[in-house]
């Protein structure tokens, strides 16, 4: 190892549960330490379908990025930072794009799937760098000296309204299609996922979420659960942010997932 690389580990802890109201749960959640993969999908479909397009998600984006993770580990010590950076996004975005195509082929060719789709959001890493991917309306967040901050915009309606300068800010509790999403997996056989590149920070945490949290827990609420609990057990975090939702009415599915980023070199 370089004097000039540093060493990380990510802890992780997620939590899922099918609410008060739904009778099954379409979310999906996915957890691997090396390589560094953490997946959060949100199914929607008739009869059982949501539950197979975000479970196709998950296994979709895992096998893809699995198949080219070699080329990637063979590389971290030899390329530039920035090649590093865009081979990272690119197996990303590839693995999302694979993805879709799954999803999309499957509800074309099975009549009892036709129109299922899920909701993405995705970090994998290498080195010294962690890559965010997101398609619909779940979310990552980060935490950093106790303050929460987005990492991801939902791809939805509202945001696409106050793009173009139709509704403000102050009008947002008024919009009566708070819900509706303009893109997921599996719905169109193309897709254009967000995927940004960012540094590994020893002491960040991020939240990955289905909208079954945040749709009842609003930001500032996530960040005063996290400063009443810590950030230090991720397993107790998760727990409180699910009973949070189920307090709150637990109308949807509820999954957090939680990572932790760890330096583990010596000084």
């Amino acid at each position: 190892m370089s004097e000039l690389t540093k060493e990380f580990q990510i802890r992780a802890a997620g939590l899922t549960d099918v609410g008060l109201v739904r009778v099954e749960n379409e979310d999906a959640f996915f957890t691997l330490e090396s390589p560094e993969i953490y997946i959060v999908a949100d199914g929607m479909g008739g009869h059982n379908a949501g539950a197979v397009a975000s479970a196709m998600a998950v296994s979709a984006i895992r096998d893809n990025y699995l198949e080219g993770w070699s080329q990637i580990q063979s590389t971290l010590r030899i390329i530039p930072e920035d090649l590093v950076k865009e081979r990272l996004r690119e197996a990303l975005l590839d693995s999302i794009h694979f993805a879709n195509s799954s999803i999309y082929q499957s509800s074309v060719a099975n009549p009892e799937l036709d129109g299922m789709g899920t909701t993405v959001v995705a970090v994998v890493g290498a080195g010294e760098h962690l890559a965010f991917g997101h398609v619909g309306d779940s979310r990552i967040y980060r935490f950093r000296d106790k303050k929460i901050a987005p990492v991801t915009r939902d791809h939805s309606l509202l945001n696409y309204y106050l793009d173009q300068g139709w509704i403000t800010q102050e009008q947002i509790p008024y919009f009566p299609h708070k819900h509706i999403i303009l893109q997921a997996l599996g719905v169109n056989p193309e897709v254009e996922p967000d995927v940004i590149i960012r540094r590994k920070h020893p002491g960040d945490v991020y939240l990955l979420c289905s909208d079954g949290l945040t749709d009842l827990i609003d930001d500032p609420t996530l960040e005063s659960i996290a400063e009443e609990m810590g950030l230090d057990d991720l397993a107790r975090l998760s727990e409180a942010y699910v009973e949070a939702a189920l307090r709150a009415g637990g109308v949807d599915n509820i999954t957090a997932l939680l990572l932790a980023v760890e330096s583990t070199s010596s000084e």
